[in-house]
């Protein structure tokens, strides 16, 4: 049997040798030659294949072409080594530089870059743009203003002119703006003249020649009437001259043109502020300041002061929380917080604003102090004083405004000590002014003719004695320039009324509204049944007389409510209407139970008339009787912002603020604001009472409840 297995090569031994298997002879064609034997055994054992021979080859080829092309890399590399070196290739670099580090933000560096590429290329209209932007960026607006200047005068450019028309006025002298608007106007066609015409305009109203600039302007819309500018600044000559219809119209005639100019929108709103349409303008302001930028800014501020004006403090202060958020930090939104938290009362926000103040200005101090003693917080202004007048705030302004701080505190004894130690002229004038607090209007009649006839008082007292004796004199001698109704009115004022009457008996002719007077004289004296024949006599002549109407109501339609109702809705349809006849009829539908009818009359009220106090107060009361403690919060907040030293309007704000569970710091101090204006008033000392020991203070409120009983015990 066969074994069958792996038959392994044989290895030769040393010394041995092992012969070649008989093979079958070939020819080859190297034969021929000789040497056929060692050719063959050379390309059977070392010869490589043909695989071989062309991969080699192709190896071969790959390194050529690797080296050839690293000759031509480093020939590359070499030429570009030379052309960064070159002047073309160094200024584009720094431009590529200051436009990257421009889009980055980083303006400080873009500036030094767009600085160096303008050594080397004076003219290049890129890089003065870009400057131009880099330096507006960084505020440098004086610097970019120069330069553009500088540049319209050598280099008229339209895009340019643009620029200017916007930052030009007000920071380049007014004699150089016009001379570059005249050089610019030389140079430029015909549709183009209209933005030098326009940079004249604005000089003709720095110089008050308002003829001119509107001549100016009417020509530049003529000749480019789709020009934004020429339009924007006619109505605002409009607005500065005192014609808010004008400037409406051509604000208008703006948004035919474009409807989503802003600035048409904030120029309407501006002559609706104007014309007293607060409500109008305050719609207009919100418009435009859906705008983001200066303009947006300037559209909020304007809204948020509108607010302000109508006392709705809650959108007021949704304004300033925008105008915060797109601009923090603004001194101007600031100052309108100041205002803010005056008409809300709050004088922990109040002095937290102030406390953020890091330097004041003496000019926007006494701004803020005026702000306080306008607003009645004579007390606030005081703190200011005493805590942070600024340094260099002058002696005598900080002596007169705690003089007028301590009269409008009617601190009269206090304000009379530091008026005896000021000069003789001085000491006089203040005298005059307490009496004025006082009532005192023929004394300070007196007191001022003194100061006016004393040729040694210096001018700055005389001046400011002229004012106030104007005043004086048109309270006290307004008799002699009033009609015979004026004049009952004052004897009315006065507690007059049997002279009233005494006028009325020597008149020969008699008109309702006298007779009025009469019926007013009589019930002032206690003559009621008189008064109300008087009063339906007066009707009978004049059925919609409102102020008759009035005063019918308040004597006869409270007692029967229905009556009263049925003649009030009558003259309503007769074309008399007012806050003071609408707020009647809500009191008599309150009187008839009808609580709704009563709260929406009100309410209407409000709505119409933003300022008319007697109807906040009303819908306090009825929404503290029916419990509605969140609305009686929100009408008690109206009604104190209107009268800040009204003291049931601040018991009562303090008392719903309790009540509502809210606040009980800011009912604390409204409470004590409320005692402090009528200390014997024991409802009000409940209040405090009561808001003492809502902050943990039991003890204070023990000893105000101790005193209250004290004052019920007086009483009979």
């Amino acid at each position: 049997m066969t074994e069958v297995g792996v038959v392994m090569p044989r290895t030769n031994q040393p010394g041995e040798h092992i012969e070649s298997p008989p093979q079958e002879q070939e020819s080859h064609p190297y034969e021929e030659r000789g040497g056929a034997s060692e050719r063959m055994d050379w390309m059977h054992e070392d010869e490589p294949s043909l695989g071989d021979r062309v991969m080699e080859a192709e190896e071969r080829r790959h390194r050529y072409w690797g080296l050839l092309l690293v000759l031509l890399l480093l020939a590359g590399g070499g030429a570009a080594a030379l052309l960064q070196f070159s002047p073309e290739r160094r200024y584009e670099r720094l431009i590529t530089s200051a436009w990257m580090q421009a889009q980055a933000g980083s303006w400080q560096e873009a500036e030094v870059s767009i600085r160096k590429a303008l050594e080397q290329r004076p003219d290049d209209k890129r890089m003065l743009n870009l400057l131009l932007d880099t330096l507006l960026a960084q505020r440098k607006v004086d610097e970019a203003v120069a330069r553009l200047d500088q540049e319209l005068r050598s280099h008229p450019d339209v895009d340019n002119l643009h620029r200017y028309l916007e930052l030009a006025p007000g920071r380049i002298p007014s004699v150089q703006v016009e001379q570059t608007a005249r050089i610019m106007r030389g140079s430029l066609t015909v549709g183009q003249r209209w933005m030098a015409d326009v940079l004249l305009a604005r000089e003709a109203f720095l110089d008050s020649h308002w003829s001119e600039a509107e001549r100016l302007l009417l020509q530049a819309i003529d000749d480019n009437p789709k020009a934004r500018q020429p339009r924007v600044d006619l109505g605002q000559l409009y607005l500065a001259t005192n014609r808010p219809g004008d400037a409406m119209e051509v604000f208008h005639s703006r948004l035919n043109i474009d409807p989503t100019d802003w600035e048409a929108y904030l120029g309407i709103g501006l002559a609706q502020r104007q014309q007293g349409h607060t409500e109008e303008a305050l719609n207009a302001f919100v418009t435009a300041g859906s705008s983001v930028g200066p303009g947006g800014q300037v559209a909020l501020l304007n809204a948020a002061s509108a607010s302000m004006d109508l006392r709705n403090l809650i959108e007021a202060r949704r304004f300033l929380q925008i105008l915060d958020d797109r601009y923090p930090g603004d001194p101007e939104v600031r100052h309108l917080k100041f205002r803010q938290a005056l008409l809300e009362h709050d004088e922990a926000e109040f002095f937290r604003q102030i406390d953020a103040v890091q330097t004041w200005t003496p000019q926007t101090f006494i701004e803020v102090v005026d702000w306080c003693l306008m607003l009645q917080h004579a007390s606030w202004a005081m703190t200011l004083m005493e805590r942070y007048a600024p340094p260099g705030l002058p002696e005598q302004t900080q002596t007169t405004i705690h003089f007028r701080a301590l009269v409008a505190m009617n601190r009269f004894k206090q304000a009379q000590a530091l008026a005896q130690t000021q000069s003789p002229p001085l000491r006089r004038f203040m005298e005059g002014e307490i009496a004025v607090a006082r009532g005192q209007w023929d004394r300070a009649e007196q007191i001022y003719e003194g100061l006016l006839d004393d040729p040694s008082i210096p001018p700055e007292v005389s001046g400011l004695a002229d004012l106030r004796l104007d005043g004086v004199r048109s309270v006290l001698h307004l008799s002699t320039r009033l009609n015979t109704r004026d004049q009952m009115q004052m004897q009315l004022a006065q507690g007059k009324g049997a002279t009233v009457l005494q006028q009325l008996a020597k008149a020969q002719v008699h008109t309702p509204q006298t007779d009025l007077m009469g019926v007013l004289a009589l019930l002032q004296m206690g003559d009621r049944d008189r008064a109300l024949k008087a009063l339906d006599a007066v009707l009978e002549k004049a059925p919609t007389l409102e102020d008759a109407l009035i005063v019918w109501g308040e004597e006869v339609g409270v007692n029967h409510p229905t009556q009263g109702i049925a003649r009030l809705r009558k003259a309503l349809k007769q074309g008399v209407d007012g806050p003071r006849i609408r707020t009647l009829l809500g009191k008599l539908f309150y009187r008839a139970e009808d609580r709704r009818d009563a709260v929406e009359a009100w309410q209407e009220v409000l709505k119409r008339w933003p300022e008319h106090l007697p109807a906040a107060i009303l819908l306090g009361q009825a929404a503290i009787l029916d419990d509605r403690w969140s609305d009686s919060v929100r009408w008690w907040e109206i009604a104190v912002s209107l009268a800040p030293d009204n003291a049931t309007a601040l018991n009562n704000l303090a008392f719903a603020l309790l009540k509502a569970g809210q606040q009980g710091e800011r009912a604390l101090r409204l409470a004590e604001r409320a005692t402090m204006i009528d200390p014997e008033r024991a409802a009000y000392l409940d209040t405090l009472a009561s808001a003492l020991e809502r902050s943990g203070q039991g003890e204070q409120a023990a000893q105000v409840r101790t005193h209250i009983t004290q004052l019920r015990m007086k009483k009979p």
